[in-house]
């Protein structure tokens, strides 16, 4: 299975918000929206910025605690 972006409405809360995660060729989920979204269309652009974004952006690698590697993107807001 390919690496995918996942559409759906979260129910908890009540507020039926739009949410989208990005899931591993394995099934993991490596990466989500974060916020939820009111409209649908709203959520799909977040997925079209994450898609575009992801093959500009510069990333760097941080070590982190105990070792562990974070890698963080970094994007200058104009």
């Amino acid at each position: 299975m390919d690496a995918r972006f996942v559409l759906y409405k979260d129910r908890k809360g009540g507020k039926g918000e739009w949410r989208w995660r990005l899931k591993a060729e394995n099934g993991e989920t490596i990466a989500d929206s974060a916020e939820g979204y009111i409209a649908k269309e709203d959520a799909l652009h977040g997925i079209e910025l994450v898609k575009t974004l992801s093959q500009k952006v510069p990333t760097v690698e941080v070590l982190g605690l105990r070792g562990t590697h974070i890698f963080k993107a970094l994007v200058v807001n104009k």
